[in-house]
C-alpha cells in the first residue's frame, strides 16, 4: 500500500443522516468527508440561532409586550375614571363609570318605603330632602265570581262587555272562558287590560281574572248601555235613532249629521252619555265639547272604521259629522252594550252611594241592604245579577237566598276585605250586612259593571262608579310638596334621583317616618380611584424596571429583561415622563395645578431600581388627600384631572368641550344668551304663541327666523283654509328660493277652533298658527293677511377680545357651536326635571362659563393613542399604537430570519452537492496513482530478483 493512502482508501458508503454517498478518501490522513461535515454543522448552528431567535420573539417578546399594554392599558383606564369627560358628567353614558362625579344620597333618617338612586346629574344640595309616602300606585284588577265548569264550556248567556272602551261579544252556547279570554288579549294594546284564568278547585271550576296592564288605570265598564238615550233624544246630540239601510250606501260610505248644533264649538255641551259607534265607546261628560267629541271619536277611527268632523253649514251653526271610511257599512249605534237578560226591575236595594272615606278615618265601614226576607234561606225569586264588591264578582239568581249571598261573599273575603252576615233588627225580617275590615276603607260597589237590575229602585241601589282612579296613584310628598304620579318610579321629581316607591311610608307613634337625605359626592370612591391611578402607574415603572435588570456584572442584562434594548421600553418611558409636567389649562384663583397640590409626589428615579435610568414611582401623602377630598373644595379634585365647565346659570350645563381648547378660551368667561324670537304679527286677529317648527329637511332649517305671508280666507263650501307664502326664503347657500312648490303651503284645519298647521312635507312642518277671534272668521271674498316672522331659538357666545358668534334656529333644549369657529365642539343642554321648554317667546336666558381642561386629559389621550389594537381583519390595515408596532416589527424580524433559515438550509445542500465531484474526482486520480505505483514497485521486485 502506498503511503499516505490506507485500507479505506476508494471505499464508498452511504451517509445515514443525508442519505448521500460518500467516498472514503483519507489522504496523509485528512478525511475529506470530515471537512464537508464541518462546513455543513457551522451552518445548521447559523440557522438554530435565527430559529431561536423565532421562537424568543413569539412565545417570550410578544407576550411580554402584551404584558406591558395590558398594565398600560389598565393605567388608562384609572385615569378614564378621573377625566370627568362631560359626556359622562352629565349623560351618564360613558363606558367607564366616572369615580370623581359619583354622586350618593346621604341618609339621615330612612325609611323602607322608598329606594332611592342617584345619577351623576344630580346636583349636589346643600339642604336636605324629605320624602314620605302615603299611597303606592297600584294596578287595578277584577275576579269574576261567576264560576265557569271548564275553560272550553260554551257559556249559557250572552251580552257584549264592554272594557275600557273595547266591546267584547259574549254569545250563548258558541263563547267559552277560552274564547273570551283570547278575545280580551286581542285588545289588550288598546284596552290596557289581560286576562287570564284560575282554577278554584276540582269541583268548583274556574274563574276569569282581569288585570289592568299600567298601573292607575282603573278597569272601566262601560255600563250598561252603549249609547244613552239621553245622547240620542231632544235633550243631546239629536243623533238618529234607526242605523242606516246598507242598501242606501251600496256605493258610497255612510255619513251622519247630528241634530245638535252650537255657534261655539270649543264650548261645553252640558250633557253627558256614553256614545257607542260600532263597538267603540266615547264617553261624553257635561264638559266635553263638539271638538273634544270628535278628537275622541278621530283617536279610535281605526277601530270603529268612522272619522268625525266638526262642520257648519251657515258658518255660524257648527255641527258633530260622522262619515264612515267603508263603501257600503252603515254607521252602527250600539243600544245595548249588557245583555238585556241581566236587566230586571227586583234587586237587592242596597244604598245607592258608598260610604265617603272622610267620614271612615277611624272607623269601618258598614253597610246594611233595603232588602228584607223573614227566611233567609229562602230563594229571593225576583231578581237576579252580578253584585260586585271591592273589584269582586258575585253572581245572583233567582234561586239565590240572602243565606247563600252571604256565603258566597265570604268565600271571597280575603280578596274583598268583607264579612257578611244575615241579620235582624226586629226579630222577623232579616237583611244582608256587609263590615269592611279595614279602617278607613269605603265598601266600593263597581256600579258601571253590576247589573241595572241591581241598580234600580227595586235592585240593591248601589253606587254606579268604577274604581277610583285615585286610589290607584302613587302618592308622595317631597319636601313638602305633594305630588301625584301614575307609576311607583319617579324620575321628574329631583334632578338626578330616581325614587322607587315600595310601600306607604311606616308610622311610629302616629308619626311618619321620613327618608331624610342629601346628595354629596362619592368621595370614598374618588380617594379609592386616585390610589388606584397610583397603584396602576407604578405598576407600569415596576414593570418597565424589570425589563431593564442587569446581573451582578453589571454589563449582563438579566435573563428576565427580555425586552431589553427593545424600542417599546423607552416610548413607554417617554409616555410618561410627561406626568412631571402636567398642568390644568385655564386654572383660576386657588384652583389645583398639579399633583402636588394634593399630595402626590414624583420621584426622579425609583430607589428600588438596579440599574439604568427610568421615571420615578408616584408616593402619596395619603392624609393630606384624605383631607383634601374630605374637607376642601371637592370641585377642584375635579377641575385637576378632567374638563370642567362652570356654569353661572345652574339649569344650562356643558356636556362636550371646544375640540381645541387653548390659552384663548380656557379660563376666559364665555358669556352664552338664549334668546326664543318671534316677531309680533301685523294683524291682531293672530296669536303669537307659535311652535317652533321641526323641519323635516335641512332647507326646513332656513325658514325659522324670515318674514312670511298668511292668507286665511273662507272658501266657497265654507270651509277655512290658510295659505303662507314668502317671496325670500333662503337656501342653505343664502340664495332666495323661486320654487314655490317650496315655498308655498296649504294649511290644514287640525279643528275648529282655528289652529292651523302645515304638512309634513312642507319646509313650515311643526308651524302652528292660531286665530285668535273665532267670533270674527274671514267672509267669502274678504281674506285675512298677516305677516310675520318665523320663531326660532337663537344663540349667542360672546368673549372679550373675541367675535361674537350667533347660532341661529337651534333646535331643541341644546346648543351646538358652529364647527368654524373657535367654540367648535362646545355643547351646551337644559337640564331640568320638566319636558318644557327653557325660555317663552321673546325671552332670553343667559350664563357665563369658566371651561378648563385637567392634568388627565391629554395624558389619557396619549395612553389610549399609545395601547389602541388596529383590526387587522380591515384591508390595508396599519398599525399605530406603539405596542402594535413594536409586535410587528417583531414579526416582521420573524419573517426575515425564517428567510435566513430556508437560506443557510439551502446552502448547506449546495455544498454538499459540489464537494461529491471533487471526491469522485479524487478517488478516480489516486486509484491511478495506486496502479503506478503497484506496476512500478513490481518492475522493482523484477529488477531485485
Amino acid at each position: 500500500m502506498p503511503v499516505g493512502v490506507n485500507n479505506e482508501y476508494g471505499h464508498v458508503s452511504t451517509d445515514s443522516t443525508t442519505g448521500q454517498a460518500k467516498v472514503a478518501a483519507k489522504i496523509n490522513g485528512l478525511d475529506i468527508n470530515a471537512v464537508v461535515d464541518s462546513i455543513v454543522s457551522v451552518k445548521k448552528e447559523q440557522s438554530e440561532l435565527y430559529q431561536d431567535q423565532i421562537i424568543l420573539n413569539v412565545d417570550v417578546k410578544i407576550p411580554a409586550i402584551d404584558d406591558l399594554r395590558t398594565k398600560v392599558e389598565t393605567l388608562d383606564n384609572s385615569l378614564k375614571q378621573l377625566t370627568n369627560e362631560l359626556r359622562s358628567n352629565f349623560f351618564g353614558n360613558s363606558d367607564v363609570p366616572n369615580a370623581l362625579n359619583a354622586k350618593l344620597f346621604r341618609p339621615k333618617q330612612a325609611d323602607g318605603a322608598v329606594e332611592l338612586t342617584i345619577s351623576p346629574v344630580a346636583k349636589i344640595s346643600t339642604t336636605d330632602h324629605k320624602i314620605n309616602v302615603s299611597q303606592v300606585a297600584a294596578a287595578d284588577s277584577f275576579t269574576s265570581s261567576f264560576h265557569f265548569v271548564s275553560p272550553n264550556t260554551p257559556v249559557t248567556f250572552s251580552g257584549n262587555l264592554v272594557i275600557n272602551n273595547q266591546t267584547v261579544a259574549i254569545t250563548e252556547n258558541v263563547s267559552t272562558l277560552n274564547t273570551i279570554i283570547n278575545d280580551i288579549n286581542s285588545l289588550t294594546e288598546s284596552a290596557h287590560v289581560s286576562a287570564s284564568l284560575l282554577e278554584i278547585s276540582k269541583t268548583s271550576g274556574y274563574v276569569l281574572i282581569l288585570e289592568s296592564t299600567e298601573l292607575a288605570e282603573p278597569i272601566n265598564f262601560m255600563g250598561a248601555a252603549g249609547t244613552d238615550a239621553s245622547l240620542q233624544g231632544s235633550e243631546g246630540l239629536k243623533l238618529p235613532t234607526t242605523n242606516t239601510d246598507p242598501s242606501t250606501i251600496a256605493t258610497s260610505t255612510d255619513e251622519i249629521v247630528s241634530g245638535y248644533t252650537t255657534r261655539t264649538p270649543t264650548g261645553a255641551l252640558g250633557f253627558s252619555g256614553n256614545l257607542v259607534i260600532n263597538g267603540q265607546a266615547i264617553p261624553i261628560t257635561s264638559t266635553s265639547t263638539l271638538n273634544s267629541i270628535m278628537n275622541s271619536i278621530n283617536y279610535v277611527s281605526d277601530k270603529s272604521n268612522v272619522s268625525a268632523s266638526v262642520t257648519t253649514a251657515d258658518g255660524t251653526n257648527f255641527a258633530l259629522t260622522l262619515t264612515g271610511t267603508q263603501i257600503g257599512v252603515p254607521i252602527n249605534f250600539l243600544a245595548v252594550t249588557t245583555s238585556a237578560s241581566l236587566q230586571g226591575t227586583e234587586g237587592l236595594q242596597l244604598p245607592s252611594s258608598g260610604t265617603s272615606p272622610s267620614l271612615l278615618v277611624d272607623s269601618k265601614d258598614h253597610i246594611v241592604s233595603g232588602y228584607t226576607t223573614t227566611d233567609p234561606s229562602a230563594p229571593v225569586t225576583s231578581f237576579s245579577g252580578t253584585l260586585l264588591i271591592n273589584n269582586q264578582a258575585i253572581n245572583i239568581t233567582t234561586n239565590s237566598s240572602l243565606n247563600s249571598i252571604r256565603d258566597a261573599i265570604n268565600a271571597l273575603s280575603k280578596e274583598t276585605h268583607i264579612i257578611a252576615s244575615v241579620a235582624s233588627t226586629d226579630g222577623i225580617n232579616y237583611a244582608l250586612v256587609l263590615d269592611e275590615t279595614r279602617i278607613g276603607t269605603p265598601i266600593d260597589f263597581l256600579g258601571a259593571t253590576t247589573d241595572a237590575s241591581l241598580r234600580g229602585t227595586q235592585g240593591l241601589l248601589l253606587p254606579i262608579t268604577n274604581t277610583d282612579i285615585d286610589s290607584l296613584l302613587a302618592k308622595i310628598s317631597i319636601n313638602g310638596t305633594n305630588i301625584e304620579r301614575s307609576s311607583n318610579i319617579i324620575s321628574n321629581a329631583i334632578l338626578g334621583v330616581k325614587i322607587t316607591v315600595n310601600a306607604k311610608s311606616t308610622l311610629v307613634n302616629d308619626v311618619v317616618q321620613d327618608t331624610i337625605f342629601g346628595i354629596d359626592y362619592d368621595k370614598d370612591k374618588a380617594f379609592k380611584a386616585i390610589n388606584e391611578l397610583i397603584t396602576n402607574y407604578n405598576a407600569v415603572i415596576d414593570a418597565l424596571a424589570e425589563q431593564k435588570k442587569m446581573q451582578s456584572d453589571g454589563k449582563t442584562p438579566d435573563p428576565k429583561s427580555v425586552l431589553y434594548g427593545e424600542n417599546i421600553i423607552s416610548q413607554i418611558q417617554s409616555l410618561l415622563q410627561c406626568v412631571g409636567n402636567l398642568a390644568t389649562i385655564g386654572a383660576r384663583g386657588d384652583d389645583y395645578t398639579s399633583l402636588m397640590d394634593i399630595g402626590l409626589e414624583l420621584n426622579a428615579r425609583d430607589s428600588e431600581a438596579k440599574t439604568g435610568t427610568i421615571n420615578g414611582k408616584i408616593h402619596l401623602n395619603s392624609q393630606k388627600l384624605k383631607e383634601i377630598i374630605l374637607d376642601g373644595d371637592f370641585r377642584k379634585i375635579i377641575k385637576l384631572f378632567g374638563n370642567f365647565a362652570q356654569s353661572t346659570n345652574p339649569d344650562i350645563q356643558a356636556y362636550s368641550m371646544p375640540t381645541n381648547l387653548n390659552s384663548t378660551i380656557a379660563g376666559n368667561p364665555i358669556k352664552m344668551t338664549y334668546t326664543y324670537i318671534g316677531a309680533l304679527p301685523t294683524d291682531e286677529l293672530f296669536a303669537t304663541n307659535f311652535s317652533v317648527p321641526q323641519p323635516t329637511t335641512p332647507l326646513g332649517a332656513q325658514a325659522a327666523g324670515q318674514a312670511v305671508t298668511l292668507t286665511y280666507t273662507q272658501n266657497a263650501d265654507s270651509t277655512y283654509s290658510a295659505v303662507i307664502t314668502s317671496s325670500d326664503i333662503k337656501d342653505a347657500k343664502g340664495n332666495i328660493i323661486t320654487d314655490l312648490g317650496i315655498i308655498t303651503s296649504n294649511a290644514i284645519l287640525s279643528n275648529s277652533d282655528n289652529t292651523f298647521t302645515f304638512p309634513s312635507n312642507s319646509i313650515y312642518a311643526g308651524l302652528v298658527v292660531n286665530f285668535t277671534n273665532i267670533e270674527s272668521p274671514p267672509t267669502p271674498g274678504s281674506p285675512i293677511i298677516t305677516t310675520f316672522t318665523l320663531p326660532q331659538f337663537t344663540a349667542t357666545l360672546s368673549m372679550t377680545g373675541q367675535t361674537d358668534v350667533f347660532i341661529s334656529n337651534v333646535q331643541g333644549n341644546f346648543i351646538k357651536a358652529p364647527e368654524d369657529s373657535i367654540y367648535a365642539g362646545l355643547k351646551l343642554g337644559f337640564v331640568s326635571t320638566e319636558d318644557t321648554s327653557p325660555v317663552s317667546l321673546n325671552q332670553s336666558v343667559e350664563t357665563t362659563l369658566i371651561l378648563t381642561q385637567g392634568i388627565a386629559i391629554n395624558f389619557n389621550r396619549a395612553l389610549s393613542a399609545a395601547t389602541a389594537k388596529y383590526d387587522k381583519t380591515k384591508e390595508d390595515a396599519t398599525p399605530t399604537s406603539i405596542f402594535d408596532i413594536a409586535i410587528q416589527d417583531l414579526l416582521d424580524t420573524n419573517k426575515k430570519n425564517e428567510k435566513h433559515v430556508q437560506e443557510i438550509s439551502d446552502d448547506a445542500d449546495r455544498i454538499r452537492q459540489r464537494f461529491q465531484p471533487m471526491l469522485q474526482s479524487l478517488y478516480e486520480t489516486t486509484y491511478r496513482t495506486q496502479a503506478i505505483a503497484l506496476m512500478l514497485e513490481t518492475q522493482l521486485a523484477l529488477l531485485n530478483d
